[in-house]
């Protein structure tokens, strides 16, 4: 049995990649026309979206990334170790200039000065070598250790005006004690802290040290007018408003001294005096 098969659709189906054999079995006007609406039917539609859901979509996305980032910073703070050094340090910086300014605003109080010699009784001087013999830390209010420099030689003065026979109830003199860092001369270090203040006492290269007395241990007001001059020989020498008073030579601590102890005791007018 023989097909006449039209040589058009023939060459249709092959290049289509159609079966041969449905084109044999079919009305080859149909499959034509088939094809045909194939060729010519519109292209689809693309997908639209209205504003009402590209907002949506927008929000959606924005709150998934909101709850990313808390995420991670719910895991930074769980693993976050608080670290309060700074916050102290910035503590004790404000409380040190505290009382820096309450310092240099509070006027000097004269009478933290050596009394006039005509009514002392008895001067006993001790020299502290502070930077070989550091002194106790002090603490504050807080508990907290004082950060304050003492100077690394100084000289520790106990006053008493009262008689004789009372100096025993005044372990620490009747007017309080004194005290008198000291610098050896002619040195940029001394220079400055006294600057030229001292230059009337005369001092020279025999000099050992030579100071004024302060308002505290610490430093503050200075009294250039009260001045100490210790020798090479450890001869020392006080000046309380151009009266010069000779304390002579030292006696020297113990060898076998406890703890901190001054290094010389000077006493005027006499140790027995």
């Amino acid at each position: 049995m023989t097909i006449d098969l039209n040589p058009y659709l023939a060459a249709k189906a092959i290049s289509s990649c159609i079966d041969i054999r449905k084109l044999c079995i079919m009305n080859p006007l149909d499959e034509l026309a088939r094809l045909r609406g194939q060729i010519l039917a519109p292209a689809p539609t693309p997908v639209t979206v209205s504003m009402v859901e590209v907002e949506t979509m927008i929000d959606m996305a924005i709150r998934e990334a909101r709850k990313d980032w808390m995420r991670e910073t719910e895991l930074l703070l769980s693993n976050f170790q608080p670290d309060n050094s700074l916050r102290s340090s910035v503590t004790d910086l404000q409380y040190q200039v505290k009382e820096l300014q309450t310092q240099l605003t509070k006027p000097i109080d004269q009478s933290i000065g050596i009394p006039p010699v005509e009514e002392i009784t008895k001067i006993r001087i001790q020299f502290w070598d502070n930077k070989a013999n550091p002194p106790p830390v002090e603490y504050d209010r807080r508990g907290k250790p004082k950060r304050r420099t003492i100077p690394n030689h100084l000289l520790q003065l106990t006053i008493w005006t009262c008689h004789k026979s009372h100096m025993w109830k005044y372990a620490k003199g009747t007017c309080g004690q004194k005290y008198i860092p000291v610098y050896q001369p002619n040195t940029a270090y001394t220079r400055k802290r006294i600057g030229t203040k001292l230059d009337y006492l005369g001092v020279n290269e025999s000099a050992q040290y030579v100071g004024c007395l302060t308002a505290s241990k610490y430093g503050g007001g200075q009294f250039p007018d009260q001045a100490a001059v210790m020798s090479g020989t450890n001869h020392l020498w006080l000046n309380v408003r151009g009266d010069a008073l000779d304390c002579g030579m030292p006696s020297t601590r113990k060898d076998d001294y406890k703890g901190n102890a001054p290094v010389f005791t000077w006493y005027y007018p006499d140790k027995n005096g």
